[in-house]
């Protein structure tokens, strides 16, 4: 969800998870009334983020834009980033970079996740994942609340960590948050 600052809150919705076709991005206003921004186009929407008119929403392996008006658009194919993704969770943003959490194989508990950064000329490279700090499993919420860090849950493994943006060094900062999610 994204909560905009005139108070309406904008949520996906996945639907019936695996079954494509049947998301939905939806409105809600402040005193309560829903309105379906897009109903087609969509598969398991999941993370979103509003940037100016735009929503950014990561569905299963790519990224789609979807205008206020319902127009939906792929904004990042598979094959932009460097690995095919497993399962795009969430998305944030800060200072004109986007980043995105891969949970990897999730449902199958095998790990193999990370955090995926987007440029401004909209290269995708890995900010973070196993590699960097051996229990990162399946990355999936993300904040950018604290200035230079992305604070990240572990679906997986219940931990809460934050990575120095400038130096990409990980740290554990909480544990036992089972299924942490958004």
């Amino acid at each position: 969800a994204a909560a905009m600052s005139d108070g309406r809150i904008i949520i996906s919705e996945i639907g019936e998870f695996g079954k494509d076709g049947d998301g939905k991005i939806v409105q809600i206003t402040v005193d309560g009334e829903k309105k379906v921004i897009a109903d087609t186009g969509l598969n398991d929407p999941k993370g979103l983020i509003v940037e100016g008119n735009t929503i950014y929403v990561t569905d299963n392996d790519e990224v789609k834009k979807v205008s206020m008006t319902g127009e939906v658009e792929t904004w990042l194919t598979p094959e932009d980033f460097p690995e095919k993704p497993q399962f795009l969770n969430d998305i944030t943003s800060d200072n004109n970079v986007i980043y995105i959490s891969d949970s990897g194989d999730l449902l199958n508990g095998k790990g193999g996740g990370s955090i995926l950064k987007v440029d401004s000329d909209k290269k995708v490279t890995v900010l973070v994942d196993e590699t960097n700090e051996s229990s990162i499993r399946s990355p999936n919420g993300l904040s950018t609340h604290q200035d230079g860090y992305l604070t990240f849950n572990d679906f997986e493994n219940g931990f809460l960590f934050r990575v120095s943006l400038s130096d990409l060094k990980v740290e554990k900062i909480g544990e036992g948050y089972g299924g942490a999610d958004g």
